[in-house]
This record gives C-alpha cells, sequence and structure tokens, in this order.
C-alpha cells in the first residue's frame, strides 16, 4: 500500500519562497506605513446573483469574525506565490453547493518588512468566482503562518458555517463540499470530530490505511474543515496559552510530532509549526480528525480504477522550505464527478493513533 504522509509541517511552505532581487524590484509593493492597513477589497460580481460582501477591517493576530454567514466559507491562504494562487482558485470554480451559500476569503501575508507581494495581490483582485462572492484581504502586518490560520475565521457563536482552509499550493475537488457536508452530518452526531482533513496524502512514516473513511488522531493541514465550535474554543485556548513562555504544547503520545517541534525549538525556529497547537488542543479534548480515503471505494465497490481521480483535495506541493523543484502536477488527481457511494459511512468508522496503529 501506498505510503503517505502527515503533511501539516509543509503548511510553512509558502511562506519561505525567496523573493529574487529582479522580482523585488518588480513587484517591490509599498512599505507599510505606505498602506491602508483596512484595505480590504472586494471584486466584480459574476452577475447579479452574487452578492456585494461588506467590507471587514480585521487586525493582525485577532481571530476575524465576518459580518455575514454563509453555507461554507472558503479560507485561502498565501504569500508571495501568484501562479500556484492562480491554479488553487481556478480548481474552485464550479463547486458544487447544491444549493447552499458560499463565500471566498483571500489572505494575503506581509513579508517581514512589511510589503506586500504585487504580483500575488494581482492575482487575488482579479480573480471573479462563478460561485460566491470573494473578498481579498492584506494582513495589516507580517502575522506568519499562526496569524494565516489560526485568526482567518472566527465562526459566530452557535454558527454551522463552515470553512475549508487552503494555502495556495492545495486544489479542492469541486465536490469537496458536498463530501464535506455529508461527512459532518454522519459523524458529528457520533464522535468528538476536531474536523475534517480532505486530503488522506498525510499520515508520516505511515502505510495508507484500506477503510473508505477512518478518524485519526492527528489532523492534516493540506484542505482543513474545522469543526467550527471546537474552532472557536481552540482560538481562545491557543492565545491564552501561547502568552505564557513556560508553556510548551508538547503531546505525549506524538513521539514524531512532538520531537520535530523540539528540533525546531532548538534552532528557533518555532514560528513554522503551528499545526502542534492544534494537535495538542485535540489531545486534550479527545478530539479526531475525519479522514476519506476516496481511492478505496472503488475496490469497496468492486470497480476497475478509473481516470476519476482519488482526492477530494491534492497538495501540489509547491517550491519552498520543504519542497525543491517545481512541485507537482493535480491533473488527474482530483475527483471529477461524483458517485452516490461516495458518502456510503460505514456504520463503525476506524480510529487511528498516532503511531498508525488501529485502536478500534
Amino acid at each position: 500500500m501506498a505510503v503517505i504522509c502527515f503533511l501539516f509541517v509543509a503548511a510553512i511552505v509558502y511562506y519561505n519562497v525567496p523573493i529574487p532581487e529582479e522580482d523585488r524590484r518588480e513587484h517591490s509593493g509599498l512599505p507599510t506605513d505606505k498602506l491602508d492597513h483596512s484595505q480590504h477589497k472586494h471584486l466584480a460580481r459574476v452577475d447579479e446573483t452574487i452578492p456585494v460582501l461588506t467590507e471587514v477591517g480585521c487586525a493582525a493576530n485577532v481571530p476575524c469574525q465576518y459580518p455575514d454567514e454563509v453555507d461554507l466559507r472558503i479560507i485561502v491562504i498565501v504569500y508571495n506565490r501568484p501562479e500556484s494562487l492562480t491554479r488553487c482558485l481556478h480548481s474552485l470554480m464550479g463547486l458544487h453547493m447544491d444549493g447552499d451559500r458560499a463565500a471566498l476569503e483571500i489572505w494575503l501575508d506581509r513579508g517581514k518588512t512589511g510589503v506586500i507581494h504585487e504580483a500575488t495581490l494581482k492575482a487575488a483582485e482579479e480573480f471573479v468566482w462563478d460561485v460566491g462572492p470573494v473578498r481579498v484581504h492584506q494582513q495589516p502586518a507580517h502575522v506568519g503562518i499562526y496569524g494565516q490560520w489560526i485568526d482567518t475565521w472566527r465562526p459566530q457563536s452557535g454558527s454551522n458555517e463552515r470553512a475549508i482552509f487552503l494555502e495556495d499550493d492545495v486544489d479542492l475537488s469541486p465536490y469537496a463540499y458536498r463530501w464535506l457536508k455529508a461527512a459532518q452530518t454522519h459523524f458529528e452526531e457520533k464522535e468528538k470530530i476536531a474536523g475534517y482533513a480532505l486530503f488522506e496524502g498525510a499520515i508520516v512514516n505511515q502505510k495508507n490505511p484500506s477503510d473508505v473513511v477512518f478518524l485519526h488522531k492527528r489532523f492534516g493541514t493540506q484542505g482543513f474543515a474545522p469543526q467550527p465550535q471546537h474552532w472557536r474554543s481552540f482560538q481562545e485556548w491557543y492565545h491564552q496559552v501561547s502568552a505564557d513562555p513556560q508553556f510548551h504544547p508538547y503531546v505525549q503520545d506524538d513521539a514524531t510530532i512532538t520531537g520535530w517541534y523540539k528540533g525546531f525549538e532548538k534552532s528557533h525556529k518555532t514560528g513554522g509549526m503551528w499545526s502542534i497547537w492544534f494537535i495538542r488542543y485535540a489531545d486534550d479534548n479527545q478530539l479526531w480528525t475525519v479522514y476519506p480515503n476516496m481511492a478505496q471505494y472503488e475496490k469497496a465497490q468492486n470497480l476497475k480504477k478509473t481516470v476519476n481521480g482519488a482526492f477530494l483535495a491534492y497538495h501540489r506541493q509547491e517550491k519552498g522550505l520543504h519542497f525543491g523543484g517545481d512541485g507537482r502536477s493535480a491533473t488527474g488527481k482530483i475527483i471529477s464527478h461524483w458517485e452516490n457511494y461516495f458518502t456510503e459511512f460505514p456504520r463503525d468508522t476506524p480510529k487511528y493513533g498516532y503511531n498508525g496503529k488501529r485502536l478500534s
């Protein structure tokens, strides 16, 4: 069976793409003190049925709560990869909402000098979505991967609004929301769920389970949909405990992740590994992440391999801190048509621990 690895550490990749000197001159951007920090541009509507969103003015490192509420809010986070962002946004065209409402929030971080990458900003502002309205946000200051993930969506109290987080090098299947909505209906009445990882190719040094869907102690960042109220609680917990310099988010039973984080502590690079904080929160609260294993559905149905693709989301691994070369193509990887058996969930869903061993 194929080996897959938890790519949560790769969540830091897009922040570490060096900008060549000639690109700095061509796309120099503006320093922080010359920009309106509250500027949140929204784009032209495709037609009159798509509303214009109200502008929001969210502060850096403070969870951003939107004034409107939709069924699905997609959060795309990016720094300085315009071509990758364009591919990500293109994958959102034609997303099947089945009558529900969606909104898209594109968040651009600044460099440590306070500069926005203009080519990336241009790519974001030129995108027009055929599914719903779009807002483009420029972070008021450099917030890094922590601020881009933790503080760009705060669901309203008691809200059922769903969110999918995408980094710019993750593409989404047009059927991702259909599966997510069905999975939430099925699992949240039965289990304590932290969220839903749409890219199952994400488990460190472990073999791909043969189950069509499974629960895991770790979550994956490549297309993650957190459970709304747990995400609110996580934000509150994180901002409280992270203020204590003596607190370390070690996960006792997860030697691999904790070992990596301790290594980053020694090299003073913990700013690139936000994900261990959510893993620790989920561990403290005994929460599980739901993973689809779409490739196994065909085997379960005794079907021959098709060219339909096998993923609800796919990580292209664009060049950055942890990946070299030119990345990889998502062509043929994304599920491109729907089968009703994709949401035929088993009565008893297997659970896997941090070491990859089946627990139940």
